[in-house]
């Protein structure tokens, strides 16, 4: 009898305060659901996206095409769940501003692991273009050609620019002589 006292005593005053009680804040993480979609929905007019993109709108389709197959989520893997737009963009903001992972899953609403390896999927798929625009010379009929093309554009004894600001370029032998190579780095 004094069991059942204290069990109806007890339904009747602590369980209705743990059903009431809300989930902890320490386990919730606040987190704008869908802020990549507000940001770059539909309704985004051409300054917007490009103040943000660092690039047209039209620019972005046509990278976006050029490695839509290499983001292509994979079939086999369950880390693969953000589209290739999704993807390519996560990238490109991170390369126009320097965004944090941090602040770059905040945006996405995905963890920052996550935020890391969507990154490094996007360059690995940007770097992989790099055979269809950076063709180097390969023979020297190549370098003659490209040598011409230069001195006609004035700018004679050039085969290759480069911009040098963060690699150092060492000239070959051959050409220790030119007098108009130059490093304002000091390299």
């Amino acid at each position: 009898m004094c069991l059942e006292v204290v069990s109806s005593a007890f339904a009747n005053t602590a369980l209705p305060n743990i059903l009431e009680a809300q989930e902890r804040s320490c386990w919730n993480l606040n987190r704008r659901q869908n802020n990549f979609e507000e940001l770059f929905g539909k309704r985004t007019n051409e300054e917007t996206f490009k103040r943000h993109m660092r690039m047209t709108e039209s620019s972005f389709e046509n990278l976006l095409d050029l490695v839509r197959d290499r983001l292509q989520p994979s079939p086999f893997s369950r880390l693969d769940y953000m589209s290739p737009r999704t993807i390519l963009t996560l990238t490109v903001l991170r390369l126009a501003h320097g965004y944090t992972f941090h602040n770059l899953g905040q945006l996405f609403a995905i963890g920052v692991s996550s935020a890391q390896k969507c990154y490094a999927k996007g360059i690995e798929a940007i770097c992989g273009l790099r055979v269809l625009f950076i063709r180097m010379p390969s023979t020297e009929a190549d370098i003659a050609s490209c040598i011409a093309s230069f001195s006609e554009r004035g700018f004679p004894s050039a085969c290759l620019v480069v911009d040098g600001c963060h690699v150092k370029v060492e000239l070959a032998d051959h050409f220790d002589s030119l007098q108009d190579f130059v490093c304002y780095k000091g390299f």
